[in-house]
């Protein structure tokens, strides 16, 4: 991809971190990032977060955000733009350097043959993928493009808010990485990453922003708690239906968010509702 990160440490990834299969292929991640560069990017946050248009009057003609809406900064506008902290832009690159991403879907590789196995007899072994940057490279010439954002959910001190219920993730992405940043200050309760299972028997209907309309047919899983360099990486499908759980707090939900994405939908939605 040809990412450079001028102080690139490396991501603290052990890829002997079990694949877990339900109730749909995951990992859970701890520690990727080293302690001096998760309190280095702490201590910069209120400056990275001006690219969101907070005190930056050129950006006023951005829409205020609702509590608990997100947003989210990708790297390619990020690396043209230099606003961030160099702190920042360097570990964004991290997560998009080719030695973790080859890591991660070595990881994933047997669970990626089993759910979509057309895609690689299509592209070939998830080894040989080549992965480009989104908005920068052509789709044509990459089996994947991806992209790491630096994301937010917008503080809903007054009253517990979630962006979304629980989802499942555009059709067009493969795989993605949620990453915490959670303040050490922010004690609030929510903001936790919910897995859910398909009721057996059961048949799901979606709604806007891939919603699940019929939410009774779905059963929690597990929950990975909204803590600082904790997250998680899964496999998306029709059945990876997930969400952050509702929160209030007067502190932004903070997360690095890598997806990667393919050129055509990997599956279908039935049943969407208005």
């Amino acid at each position: 991809m040809d990412v450079t990160c001028a102080d690139f440490n490396g991501l603290h990834f052990d890829d002997s971190t079990p694949l877990i299969a339900e109730p749909f292929p995951h990992m859970e991640l701890q520690g990727l990032l080293p302690e001096h560069r998760l309190e280095a990017l702490l201590a910069s946050l209120k400056e990275a977060e001006t690219v969101f248009g907070d005190s930056d009057p050129s950006l006023a003609q951005r829409p205020v955000l609702k509590p608990g809406e997100k947003r989210h900064y990708g790297y390619h506008q990020a690396s043209i733009e230099k606003r961030l902290p160099p702190v920042w832009l360097e570990t964004m690159a991290s997560f998009l350097e080719a030695r973790w991403q080859r890591q991660l879907f070595d990881g994933f590789a047997a669970a990626i043959r089993q759910a979509y196995p057309e895609l690689v007899q299509s592209l070939g072994p998830v080894s040989d993928w080549q992965i480009g940057l989104r908005r920068r490279d052509d789709p044509r010439a990459f089996e994947l493009l991806a992209d790491c954002q630096f994301s937010i959910h917008e503080a809903a001190p007054l009253e517990a808010r979630q962006e979304r219920g629980p989802h499942v993730k555009m059709t067009n992405k493969l795989l993605v990485v949620q990453y915490f940043l959670r303040p050490q200050q922010d004690t609030a309760q929510g903001g936790d990453y919910q897995l859910f299972s398909i009721r057996r028997g059961a048949r799901l209907r979606f709604g806007l922003g891939q919603q699940v309309w019929n939410r009774d047919n779905l059963e929690l899983k597990k929950e990975v708690p909204y803590q600082a360099n904790r997250g998680l990486a899964f496999l998306n499908t029709a059945q990876s239906v997930q969400c952050m759980s509702e929160r209030a707090s007067s502190f932004r939900t903070y997360y690095i968010n890598l997806i990667f994405e393919t050129a055509e939908p990997l599956f279908q939605l039935t049943g969407i509702r208005s």
